[in-house]
């Protein structure tokens, strides 16, 4: 197995070594795509090979094909695209007093900062940026650092993007997984090209993410959520773990945390009126209405529908007998819990779930 890792590892740094070569994989695209699939195919079998894999000699292994492989594309001028250009702009904008969100590229205000090195290359000149502010503060820092220096940029990112890597190496020995699992992330080739080849602003995000991702996993919420705050005052998608947060016990959940959390998830629901089938009405502390005493209406597709034949409650019984957080509840017990099995079939549920 050893001699298939350091063979499709070598091989993965070679095409990127190669891709790192090519003057504008814009323009060659049928290169830029058999080399992406070269670097794929090592890539999945890496991941294949080490997918169980323990111990240091693994991650020495995994870590020593992922620098190569960053080193290979790190000299590369960004040509897949051109945002790293308007990151150096909107430093240089900075740089001369001016906001980055003031005017755009093309602005008469600004001519006297255009050159023929970066402006050209600028896609959307006539959009202000529409970078957040901390992205700005960044590359203003390392515009300050090395004004209008493409690899200065891209060296600043990749440390971010290695913060990232070692954090999740972390992460999967709090875990208790194998080390070798690090290669789905660590040498993956559209990672590599995107942070390494293109000077993405998502480095930087990454290591908000995974750290936020550690944090929850380390039941320590409120770093978690700074976390995600940091990662998504750079870029907007980290929001979209907001759940973890707001979840409670069900973010646990979405950790993996077991099965427990399943059955909280599914507790709550039960003792909500209106929704219950007759044999869970014990449960939620009323009877079941006799066949004879039900709406006509049940079961037409009319305003009272039921769809599980038990008569709607009327709205003096919502008032009276539920309190404000129920009736809050009861829509979405309705669209998420309905029907809703019986409390001898959640050990089914669990073993289904595994």
């Amino acid at each position: 197995m050893s001699a298939l890792v350091a063979l499709s590892g070598g091989a993965l740094v070679a095409a990127c070594a190669v891709l790192g070569r090519v003057p504008n994989l814009a323009l060659a695209p049928g290169t830029f795509l058999a080399l992406f699939t070269v670097a794929f195919v090592c890539y999945a079998a890496g991941a294949w090979l080490l997918r169980d894999a323990r111990g240091t000699a693994v991650t020495v292994v995994v870590l020593a094909i992922a620098a190569l492989t960053r080193l290979a594309l790190l000299p590369a001028a960004p040509s897949l695209s051109t945002d790293a250009y308007r990151y150096l702009w909107d430093a240089r904008v900075a740089r001369a007093g001016i906001s980055p969100y003031a005017y755009p590229p093309d602005a008469p205000e600004l001519a006297a900062l255009r050159d023929q090195h970066i402006f050209p290359r600028l896609n959307h000149p006539t959009w202000r940026t529409i970078y957040p502010p901390a992205a700005q503060l960044f590359w203003s820092a390392v515009g300050r650092v090395a004004p209008d220096s493409m690899l200065a940029l891209k060296v600043a990112l990749g440390i971010a993007e290695l913060a990232a890597l070692g954090t999740l190496l972390g992460l999967l020995r709090a875990l208790d997984l194998p080390e070798g699992r690090l290669v789905i992330y660590a040498w993956n080739p559209l990672l590599l090209v995107e942070v390494w080849g293109t000077a993405h602003l998502d480095a930087l995000v990454l290591p908000a993410v995974v750290g936020a991702t550690w944090a929850f996993v380390a039941q320590r919420r409120a770093l978690g959520a700074a976390l995600l705050a940091a990662g998504a005052s750079i870029k907007l998608y980290p929001a979209a773990l907001l759940p973890l947060i707001l979840g409670g016990a069900g973010s646990a959940t979405a950790l993996g945390a077991g099965r427990g959390c399943r059955r909280a998830r599914l507790a709550p629901a039960l003792p909500s009126r209106g929704v219950l089938q007759p044999r869970h009405h014990a449960l939620a502390g009323r009877q079941p209405v006799p066949r004879h005493r039900r709406s006509p209406r049940v079961g037409r597709l009319g305003r009272h529908h039921s769809p599980d034949g038990v008569a709607p409650p009327s709205r003096g019984d919502v008032r009276g007998r539920t309190d404000r957080a129920e009736r809050q509840r009861l829509p979405l017990v309705r669209v998420v819990a309905h029907p809703l099995p019986d409390p001898g079939t959640l050990d089914t549920v669990d073993r289904l779930h595994g």
